[in-house]
């Protein structure tokens, strides 16, 4: 969840300096439909590649504790017999 906020908003920023950048020397407003949509759409593509990396970092961090568990209930197993 951090990760899609922190970049949707890194898709923020560097929209709006492209933005401003664009139309610093210009005498048209700043903010224009054609900006609002260019954030709108960084900010989505933001959300999403964050949600995508988010979704497979918990995937992995399940799959590591399922790894653990199975791990932890081998040594168990394997403890009493020795003995």
């Amino acid at each position: 969840m951090k990760s899609s906020l922190i970049l949707g908003f890194i898709f923020l920023i560097i929209g709006g300096i492209l933005g401003y950048i664009r139309y610093s020397d210009s005498t048209e407003p700043f903010l224009t439909y054609t900006l609002i949509i260019g954030i709108l759409i960084g900010a989505g593509l933001g959300l999403l590649f964050g949600a995508i990396i988010g979704y497979s970092s918990k995937a992995q961090s399940v799959k590591r504790q399922q790894r653990i568990k199975n791990n932890d209930n081998i040594t168990v197993e394997k403890t009493p017999t020795d003995v």
